[in-house]
């Protein structure tokens, strides 16, 4: 049975829901452990065809966004031809805005990482850095909730910054 199976709002649920609850999540946490990996590799692999290579940023850049556009189309097909329920799409000028700002951060990252001397523990860092504005602006704008233990996630996140660029 599937996490999605599980009725909503229900305040009692049985010793198999609970135990399918928890596979649920600890396959989760799997995949974050998968894509924390990937994003290091990510990383070294992006230093090393821009300095050892010397591939231009642009060029980086264009297979990027084109490897993106694969992928995505890949998972919309997937998506339409196993019927999968998915939310109607509706169109606002939010979504090319994002994609350019999307662009725009790689394009400046690309950048970042061209420069020889760059280390790429601070590089790969800082490019995740952004979650401080995110914090920040999500608590203005959005109102978010348990700020207080969100802001000693971020905390601890700053001081691991902070340590490995001293």
């Amino acid at each position: 049975e599937s996490f999605r199976e599980f009725p909503v709002g229900s305040k009692t649920a049985s010793k198999s829901k609970i135990d399918a609850c928890k596979r649920c999540y600890a396959s989760e946490y799997e995949y974050s452990k998968y894509g924390v990996c990937m994003s290091a590799l990510s990383s070294l692999w992006d230093k090393f065809i821009l300095q050892r290579c010397a591939i231009p940023v642009e060029t980086v850049q264009f297979w990027f966004q084109l490897g993106l556009i694969a992928v995505y189309s890949i998972l919309l097909a997937c998506q339409r031809i196993l019927r999968l329920d998915h939310a109607r799409f509706e169109w606002r000028w939010t979504i090319p805005a994002t994609g350019m700002l999307l662009a725009a951060a790689d394009w400046l990252y690309f950048h970042g990482l061209a420069i020889p001397d760059v280390q790429i523990s601070v590089a790969s860092l800082m490019r995740r850095f952004s979650v401080v504005i995110t914090f920040a602006l999500g608590a203005v704008f959005f109102r978010e909730r348990n700020l207080r233990r969100k802001g000693a996630a971020l905390a601890a996140i700053l001081a691991g910054v902070i340590l490995l660029c001293v």
